[in-house]
């Protein structure tokens, strides 16, 4: 085996290296690949935060897979969110590219608004949207009650809820 460390400066300029990623290895350990490998060993169990974990190995999968009816919705409805809000996402980002390129005037003041949702914290972003599409008082319903076209409850009714969530993505397309 060929050691890759030659001397001691090397030594030393790896040791610097790895102290100054290690900040972000650490947090990379502890909330990132800790959680998700404790989540792959607790599919396994029979877990329920109070009595200790108990294997059971497939179970809990072939459980979901015969008899849970909600699974496949779930997944139905993961993948119509996932490509709608993808196509959307993506087609907003090139018009709102596009117009951006065409703005002579003020172009900076329209660039930094349109930049400024994705800096926005995503808990605000979410209750600042939540309130654009309230079906009492939000801003898109009293503007589609002033064209006479019925305002739907974006969160509330089935039927609107994944366009809602696939509307609240979309607000920070394009950065």
């Amino acid at each position: 085996m060929v050691s890759l460390i030659k001397d001691k400066r090397e030594l030393r300029r790896v040791g610097k290296g790895l102290l100054f990623i290690s900040p972000w290895l650490v947090g990379y350990l502890l909330f990132m690949a800790y959680p998700l490998l404790s989540s792959l060993y607790y599919s396994f169990t029979k877990y329920d935060v109070i009595s200790p974990a108990h294997w059971v190995g497939l179970n809990n999968y072939i459980q979901i897979l015969d008899s849970d009816s909600v699974f496949y919705q779930a997944i139905r409805n993961t993948l119509y969110f996932t490509i709608v809000s993808v196509v959307f996402g993506t087609v907003v980002s090139f018009a709102i590219a596009l117009l951006l390129n065409k703005i002579r005037y003020f172009a900076s003041i329209f660039r930094t608004i349109v930049f400024l949702p994705s800096i926005l914290p995503a808990v605000a972003g979410t209750i600042l949207f939540v309130w654009v599409l309230n079906p009492s008082y939000g801003i898109v319903n009293a503007f589609l009650r002033l064209l006479h076209i019925p305002a739907p409850a974006w969160f509330s009714d089935p039927h609107w809820s994944i366009p809602g969530l696939v509307l609240m993505s979309a607000w920070t397309a394009g950065p």
